[in-house]
């Protein structure tokens, strides 16, 4: 009842005005979900002024603002899912030139052997949390995989971390990366974070990885390597007391497992 005195508002407000389009309704004060009511389509609503956000409000699908020509990035920033854009019929490489990670698109159900397709290299994917054994499953060769494998396994990394800020043989800051070098013997007096921390614990190798990848990228790989069970730290800017939370609840896994693999 209410979508049909809308649309009757609307063509009321037609007849008084002589009003040709969306442009001049939007200008009398009707809402996209008013104007979608009396069957305005997305491209006229767009050309009107209407954002996507605004047209997403009013209940348009992806597959409705896709057919309008909106692009990805256009749909991703109104806050419509991967899901959804991938059911609106984009293209798992339309998705990741957008700037989707292998770690959303992993999360959607796509497998190793789908992003590889997609062109998708083995750091994004193993990043994202495949192990080695899906990426060699979906093709990958020992060469594609010579990085991860230098990578060591770092035994017990956050029980040792932790460890080491409580004897203060290492100062945890979420405020500062490190440095990219290893501060060798001025380690107990160089603030880093948990990113910082994992990079140097994993010796050249990790430094080396930062200075191809960052911080964020090197950090993920080796607490991947390490610890495959469990998704890494957000890196960067949260709380000290969340990293430290983390670090804590890691290192009691860690602790654990010994236990009841004694």
């Amino acid at each position: 009842m209410k979508s049909d005195r809308t649309r009757q508002k609307v063509m009321a407000f037609l007849a008084e005005r002589g009003v040709k389009d969306s442009t001049d309704l939007r200008g009398g004060g009707f809402s996209a979900t008013d104007l979608r009511g009396a069957k305005s389509g997305a491209t006229a609503l767009l050309d009107a002024g209407f954002s996507v956000t605004d047209l997403r409000g009013a209940g348009f699908s992806a597959t409705n603002l896709w057919g309008a020509r909106v692009s990805v990035t256009a749909l991703l920033g109104a806050g419509f899912s991967v899901a959804a854009l991938l059911g609106a019929g984009f293209s798992v490489t339309a998705l990741l030139c957008a700037g989707v990670s292998a770690t959303d698109l992993r999360g959607a159900g796509f497998s190793a052997t789908d992003l590889r397709g997609a062109k998708s290299g083995a750091t994004a994917l193993l990043c994202a949390g495949f192990s080695a054994t899906d990426l060699r499953g979906a093709g990958f060769s020992v060469t594609d995989l010579q990085e991860w494998d230098s990578i060591p396994v770092l035994e017990k990394p956050y029980s040792l971390l932790l460890a080491d800020i409580e004897s203060q043989r290492r100062i945890h800051s979420q405020k500062d990366w490190g440095p990219d070098y290893d501060p060798a013997q001025n380690l107990c007096k160089t603030e880093m974070c948990t990113a910082g921390h994992l990079v140097n614990m994993a010796g050249e190798i990790g430094y080396k990885l930062q200075k191809k990848y960052g911080w964020e990228i090197a950090a993920t790989l080796i607490h991947r390597k390490s610890r495959p069970d469990v998704p890494p730290q957000k890196f960067g800017a949260i709380p000290q007391e969340l990293a430290m939370a983390y670090i804590r609840e890691r290192a009691a896994e860690e602790e654990m497992e010994e236990e009841h693999g004694n």
